[in-house]
C-alpha cells in the first residue's frame, strides 16, 4: 500500500511524536511518502503533492485540506485529517 504523511510544523509542536509513530507503523506496510513542512509553509494539501497516482492511504497532520486538494487524490482508501486543537478542513469548500 502506498501512503502519504504530511505535517505541519504546529502541529509537531502540540504532538511532537505522532507523525514520527504514523511513518514507522506504516512503513512496515509499503512505501511511504513523509513531507514534514517548514515553519512558515503554510501550503495546502494540494499544493504539496504534485502527483498523487497511487497514494491509497493519508495521514494529514496539520495542513490545511480543502474539497478541490481532495479530488486529486483518486486512489485513496483511506485517510486521516488531524488539526493541532482544531480543524485542519476547510469548510468553505467542503459540502
Amino acid at each position: 500500500m502506498s501512503s502519504l504523511i504530511t505535517v505541519a510544523p504546529d502541529f509537531d509542536l502540540s504532538w511532537p511524536f505522532a507523525a514520527d509513530h504514523f511513518h514507522q507503523l506504516w512503513q512496515q506496510e509499503g512505501e511511504v511518502q513523509f513531507i514534514r513542512l517548514e515553519h512558515g509553509d503554510n501550503r495546502q494539501l494540494g499544493q504539496i503533492v504534485p502527483d498523487t497516482t497511487g497514494i491509497q492511504r493519508l495521514a494529514c497532520l496539520g495542513v490545511t485540506v480543502t474539497l478541490d486538494c481532495l479530488k486529486t487524490f483518486t486512489d485513496l482508501q483511506e485517510a486521516t485529517f488531524q488539526g493541532s486543537y482544531r480543524s485542519n478542513l476547510d469548510g468553505d469548500n467542503l459540502p
